[in-house]
């Protein structure tokens, strides 16, 4: 066993032989480290080194026989797959379906080429570990499907001094980037009416947006369920007009109004909800979907371990998250969101941001951002949240023009998966009453079930500053809820 010998010297003592008792301040630490110095993580890598790892090279896997993860061969189907920390490592090939994939190295998908990456979990951690989906100056052009998989009975990952992670996730608590194809317009308004039956979509903004993609009009009743998808066909040269494959089911209106000389329009919005970058929640094991509304997540966090913090960082511009949110998990300490950023800190520079996302179909609340400061929210389009579109406290965070469409009460959907409830909860579309010093300009909440907004406003009578810019944030079409068809 361990021992350690404490000796005192006896100095300044007159009688060596009766010795008076002595006080000590005995300390012992444990250092984790050499020299009790913890290590700090490498700076952002500008590009691809020379001497970088190919997935498609057999050899390239090479790591220590003990470990339990793929050595000296290519994954395979429900493979677990480790990326080792001092790797770089390039998805070149069609992956197979992979169990858990751990990235504590650097994963990158190469440009230039389709992907599809299905996991039940995506792990990326450790000083080196980094996910890249394109860069800021080269953006991913090509189509990136990943894909996650599980239920609620698949096994959850509880982190030690952290959040819990769960399953059917994409959990960043190092650095990830996903930079997908630009677009020139996320979302505008309607030109002119789209009557029940039309098929012809006239737009305010000329756009970008092309045949097979995917949009959504807001309602212009006060039932937020009128809201619409729909799916381009053709576009004019000016891209001012689209003609879409499905006829409306509901009326959509463009309308401008003069009230003493003051100038208005009301007009139903249009939001472009198909990216190149797609994050999806995937029906595997069937009825994850269907019957328990449990589909993906995305959580930028933080824990520590061993002595060490790591913080997630991640960059999210043109990315598409389909199919995600996991119902019945909405609370702060645990947001099982679409996306969230949890307790990260301030951030620094713009290592963090999301920008020209969707949100196409969310089973919880769409975007999250709890003990995060000085992040910005700019030009996202969220489609079909549950009783929370953004939902955001911290400090200096900026929430820029981003549309929120079709937001219903939580407990109004599929109320068989816990019975018929009251439903007391008020919450907002968009709520910031958490957050303090924020920009919010020029957002629009398109119908939601609840409340439009929920924020707080600076008061003379206080001292506290809650917002620092406010203006042209609209909301519309709220109603008290109504039984779901779902």
């Amino acid at each position: 066993k361990p021992r350690m010998t404490y000796i005192l010297s006896g100095r300044g003592t007159k009688d060596v032989l009766n010795p008076k008792d002595r006080s000590i301040n005995f300390r012992v630490y444990r250092c984790f480290f050499d020299g009790c110095v913890a290590p700090t993580a490498p700076p952002v890598p500008k590009g691809r080194p020379e001497k970088a790892k190919l997935w498609s090279k057999a050899s390239d896997w090479d790591c220590p026989a003990s470990s339990e993860h793929v050595c000296n061969r290519k994954p395979v189907d429900k493979d677990d797959v480790r990326i080792e920390p001092q790797w770089w490592m390039v998805l070149d090939e069609k992956t197979k379906k992979l169990g858990r994939l751990w990235v504590f190295g650097v994963l990158e998908l190469e440009n230039g080429r389709d992907h599809e990456l299905t996991a039940d979990l995506i792990f990326v951690s450790g000083l080196n570990g980094m996910l890249i989906v394109g860069w800021p100056d080269k953006p991913m052009l090509n189509n990136v499907l990943i894909r996650l998989t599980g239920d609620w009975k698949t096994t959850d990952l509880p982190l030690n001094d952290g959040p819990n992670v769960g399953a059917k996730s994409l959990a960043i608590f190092s650095r990830a980037q996903f930079i997908g194809r630009p677009r020139s317009l996320y979302w505008t308004e309607l030109a002119e009416t789209v009557p029940v039956g039309g098929k012809e979509i006239k737009l305010v903004n000329a756009s970008d947006w092309g045949p097979g993609d995917k949009i959504v009009i807001s309602t212009s009743s006060f039932e937020s369920q009128e809201a619409e998808t729909f799916t381009v066909q053709f576009v004019s040269n000016d891209g001012k007009t689209l003609t879409v494959v499905e006829g409306a089911k509901h009326k959509h209106t463009a309308s401008s109004h003069d009230i003493g000389g003051r100038k208005f329009t009301m007009s139903a919005k249009v939001g472009l909800l198909t990216r190149n970058i797609k994050i999806e929640g995937i029906d595997d094991p069937p009825g994850a979907l269907g019957n328990q509304s449990f589909g993906g997540r995305v959580l930028v966090g933080k824990y520590t371990q061993g002595g060490l913090t790591y913080r997630g960082r991640a960059q999210f511009r043109d990315v598409q998250f389909k199919k995600m949110g996991q119902y019945g998990w909405n609370e702060p300490y645990d947001p099982r969101f679409a996306l969230a950023f949890l307790n990260t800190g301030s951030v620094e520079g713009n290592e963090s941001f999301v920008e020209g996302c969707s949100f196409d179909f969310n089973y919880n609340c769409g975007l999250g951002v709890f003990g995060v400061n000085n992040l910005t929210l700019k030009d996202n389009v969220i489609y079909h949240a549950m009783d929370t579109a953004i939902w955001v406290d911290g400090s200096e965070n900026k929430i820029i023009r981003n549309l929120m469409v079709n937001t219903i009460a939580l407990w109004n959907w599929k109320r068989t998966l816990y019975g018929d409830r009251q439903d007391t909860l008020f919450r907002a579309a968009l709520d910031i009453k958490g957050a303090k010093n924020y920009h919010l300009i020029g957002n629009v909440v398109a119908g939601a079930e609840k409340i439009g907004m929920s924020t707080r406003l600076n008061s003379p009578h206080t001292l506290n500053s809650y917002a620092v810019l406010c203006s042209q944030n609209k909301t519309t079409h709220t109603a008290p809820p109504t039984p779901s068809p779902n």
